[in-house]
């Protein structure tokens, strides 16, 4: 199991608290039982700034392809992001969208989560982030456990 950890960099407000939460997040997947690949460890807009845009997007498509599912920060407005819900969407991706409580988000990615059947989270503390991310990780794996057991019988 494999999660893309989705948020806004070039268009942050504060990259280096938004990067934090990001590998928070990264993490809390991964001592949930899955892989998490977190992409500013990779092509992040300063620490790889000689990275062209042609690189950065195929790294990144690549990485959501190999994917089962996504968590998505609408913390910030991203059309980076936005790109990546719906690309993951299309590829039938689960997602887990998640806010800081109270934060606005774009209304049209709302509603395209909602046509999917996707419920944004709201979190008050990274510490409830990480709960949330457990929860949906341990959710997912035992799901894939239970296809497992149907696909053995």
């Amino acid at each position: 199991m494999k999660y893309y950890v989705s948020g806004a960099l070039q268009g942050s407000d504060n990259l280096k608290e938004a990067r934090a939460v990001y590998e928070r997040a990264g993490k809390a997947i991964q001592t949930a039982g899955a892989m998490a690949y977190v992409p500013h460890t990779n092509t992040d807009p300063e620490t790889n700034v000689s990275l062209d845009s042609h690189s950065v997007f195929r790294t990144d498509l690549d990485e959501i392809k190999k994917a089962d599912a996504l968590v998505v920060f609408l913390n910030e407005p991203s059309l980076g992001v936005g790109a990546e819900i719906a690309i993951a969407l299309s590829m039938g991706k689960q997602l887990l969208p998640v806010v800081f409580s109270g934060k606005p988000y774009s209304r049209f990615v709302g509603g395209m989560l909602e046509a999917h059947g996707v419920s944004v989270q709201q979190y008050k503390t990274v510490s409830e982030l990480e709960d949330i991310i457990a929860k949906h990780v341990s959710d997912h794996l035992a799901g894939d456990e239970s296809q497992n057991l149907c696909n053995a019988v």
